[in-house]
């Protein structure tokens, strides 16, 4: 009676691990078939991303993926280059204010100065003369 209890039960544990092991195997072909029925979409994808590949590459005259990553980097190098550019106009814009205001606030000093002495504007010959008047008097007081 021992052994045939012992004998039940193995069965029972044999059954048992035989029912789980088919769960198991019915699981598993179940998920292949889901896979395999996803096999031409994923063909199909893959087909449209190498069609989009080849557009980009003939639309940018490139042979290959490297022609076209060469090509990205040096678009890169340009665009660094023109924000340098732009930096350095920017600069160079504040410089040309900045020298426009002095030459401005000069031109006022130079203005003022000759109309205490009668001259209407600035030029070299109301510049000359008011130096050589200055120089006379520069003479006259220093001997």
């Amino acid at each position: 009676i021992y052994y045939a209890n012992a004998v039940v039960l193995v069965g029972f544990f044999i059954l048992s691990k035989l029912s789980r092991n088919n769960t198991i195997i019915k699981n598993l072909k179940k998920e292949i078939k889901e896979i395999n029925a996803m096999v031409p979409e994923y063909k199909e994808e893959c087909e449209k991303l190498e069609n989009h590949k080849k557009e980009i590459l003939e639309k940018y005259n490139c042979v290959d993926t490297k022609d076209l990553k060469s090509l990205y980097y040096d678009a890169i190098d340009n665009q660094k280059s023109l924000e340098e550019k732009n930096k350095t106009y920017e600069t160079l814009q504040e410089e040309i204010f900045y020298l426009n205001k002095k030459c401005k606030e000069i031109e006022e000093f130079l203005q003022e100065y000759l109309d205490k002495f009668g001259y209407d504007e600035i030029n070299d010959e109301n510049i000359k003369s008011l130096n050589k008047k200055y120089n006379e008097s520069e003479i006259r007081y220093s001997g």
